[in-house]
């Protein structure tokens, strides 16, 4: 949490409270928080069907197919926005496969880009409008997923996600080097 306070890159300071978070043995989950500046509002937006919709596809990813159908139908109007990367009549189907064989992979994708652009858009997003062509997003995993990225994601560790190397912990010579 020390190197995360001294950290001048969000991005660098968001990856030490994760790695302080997977370290924790209690796993506090405040660890995880920014301890400067406010605390973001909830993802989503007010809407209750944005809610419901995103609950659908998350329950579906977890292979819990009848009560993603139950979720699904009282979304249907949000599917027929998002109808452009996940129909109703396809996640129906998806929901009704034989069990174990869950969403294919291009469908899973899809499924993920659209829980993904509900639970972090602001409340207009999330009535069916799209975000600016220049918005950037702001998560990780929608990035991945808009790119098309499934390589796997280095774990946390001083090595990967800071620029120096702990094990040059002597100062010789002017410079730092491993004991």
């Amino acid at each position: 949490m020390g190197i995360a306070a001294l950290a001048d890159d969000p991005a660098d300071a968001r990856k030490y409270r994760a790695m302080a978070y997977l370290l924790d043995p209690a796993h506090d989950r405040e660890l995880l928080k920014p301890s400067n500046g406010p605390a973001p509002p909830p993802p989503g937006g007010a809407d209750g069907n944005a809610s419901a919709l995103v609950e659908a596809l998350r329950l579906l990813r977890q292979g819990k197919y009848a009560l993603a159908a139950r979720k699904a139908e009282a979304a249907r109007s949000l599917f027929d926005r998002h109808a452009q990367s996940v129909a109703y009549d396809e996640f129906v189907r998806a929901c009704e496969a034989a069990p174990g064989s869950g969403p294919s992979d291009d469908l899973l994708r899809r499924i993920l880009y659209v829980e993904l652009t509900l639970s972090e858009a602001p409340a207009s997003h999330a009535n069916g409008q799209t975000p600016a062509e220049d918005a950037a997003p702001s998560s990780d995993w929608l990035q991945i997923v808009i790119a098309g990225g499934h390589a796997p994601v280095p774990s946390l560790s001083l090595e990967t996600i800071a620029e120096i190397d702990p094990r040059a912990c002597v100062f010789r010579h002017g410079r730092w080097a491993e004991p």
